[in-house]
């Protein structure tokens, strides 16, 4: 990385790639829960009665995970407050 004249130890770029690196497991996982719990019927359905897939995703699929979705980045968001905590001491 010196090569390139790239430093990202003790930058502020390291820091929210450590807060990345730690939170997005759990907001992943927790989604994936979420998404597995919903299932596919009302997508299927869309589908078959013709609603094009952009449709389908923004008037069943999103307003199906959001709260899953919103609990997961609030899991996501505090687990990488509790780790900036540790990345200042």
């Amino acid at each position: 990385m010196d090569a390139l004249d790239i430093t990202i130890a003790f930058s502020t770029t390291a820091v929210i790639l450590a807060q990345s690196f730690v939170a997005l497991p759990f907001l992943v996982v927790s989604l994936e829960g979420t998404l597995r719990s919903v299932g596919q019927r009302y997508e299927l359905v869309a589908a078959t009665l013709g609603a094009r897939p952009s449709t389908v995703l923004r008037r069943i699929t999103l307003p199906l995970v959001l709260p899953g979705l919103a609990s997961a980045a609030m899991l996501s968001f505090a687990r990488a407050l509790g780790e900036f905590g540790a990345t200042i001491t």
